[in-house]
């Protein structure tokens, strides 16, 4: 038996495998979570998290607020734990990581799913996300200068990076256990 998460993925392998297998369609399996299954406390938005993919599937996506955390949380987070809290502490969360739309919809954290570089997002969006609140967007909002500055790849990668959203932790007095390791993020 295989299962997919969406409508898409469901009618290619129907057609492919067609009486090899058995295909079913269902949602997602981390849907089984609800916040109190990965979080006991509240925890207070305190940022726009703009969890933005920098792999093969990345798209052309400017970040639109100098001050928000935008970072791939597949390659910034070292461990599950700090995966959740990133997501946990924010306000809302924009992005074009499905995971991240699915945690932010457990975690009823106001979210908003961007697409990828193909039919994925949309697709998981309208057959899961879309019940549970998720918002569809084109693109992000663009605010003022910030598309400018990106324009400069070594002030993009300063603001992309590690070092930079660590110093914005500590304008929003986050309680990241891996943002209490300053050192480390400066021996790096």
């Amino acid at each position: 038996t295989i299962f997919a998460r969406d409508a898409v993925t469901y009618e290619t392998l129907r057609s492919c495998a067609k009486d090899l297998v058995e295909i079913e369609q269902d949602h997602d399996t981390a849907f089984n979570l609800q916040r109190s299954d990965l979080l006991s406390y509240p925890t207070p938005g305190k940022y726009v998290l703009y969890g933005i993919r920098r792999d093969e599937e990345k798209t052309n996506l400017l970040m639109p607020d100098i001050l928000s955390y935008c970072v791939d949380p597949a390659f910034y987070c070292r461990t599950f734990k700090h995966w959740v809290y990133l997501h946990a502490y924010s306000k809302e969360i924009i992005t074009n990581r499905m995971h991240s739309a699915i945690l932010g919809s457990i975690l009823g954290v106001p979210t908003s799913l961007l697409s990828n570089a193909y039919h994925k997002n949309r697709s998981v969006w309208e057959f899961s996300l879309k019940d549970r609140g998720v918002k569809w967007l084109e693109n992000i909002p663009s605010k003022g200068f910030v598309p400018v500055m990106f324009k400069n790849d070594y002030v993009k990668n300063i603001i992309l990076g590690n070092k930079f959203t660590y110093l914005k932790s500590l304008v929003y007095g986050s309680r990241y256990e891996d943002f209490e390791k300053l050192n480390s993020f400066f021996k790096k």
